[in-house]
């Protein structure tokens, strides 16, 4: 394997690994955005905190696909 690859390998391991700690705190940032608009004192309050919430799902999804995505990249190059 030349080392060019090694390297493809290792930095696409590195993108996989900070993507999976990265969705669990896009979850917890969805649920206190909920929480806040369950909370909020007013209609325009709650569909800024829902809007971010949606946001964060968003997020994850993304980083769901951007894995999936150098996954498969990382079993080419294997």
């Amino acid at each position: 394997m030349s080392p060019s690859k090694k390297d493809d390998i290792k930095e696409i391991k590195r993108i996989i690994e900070i993507a999976t700690v990265a969705i669990p705190k896009e979850r917890d940032a969805r649920n206190f955005y909920l929480a806040a608009a369950e909370h909020s004192p007013g209609e325009m309050s709650r569909q800024i905190f829902q809007s971010l919430a949606d946001q964060e799902e968003e997020h994850e999804a993304r980083l769901k696909a951007l894995i999936a995505m150098f996954e498969e990249r990382l079993d080419s190059l294997k």
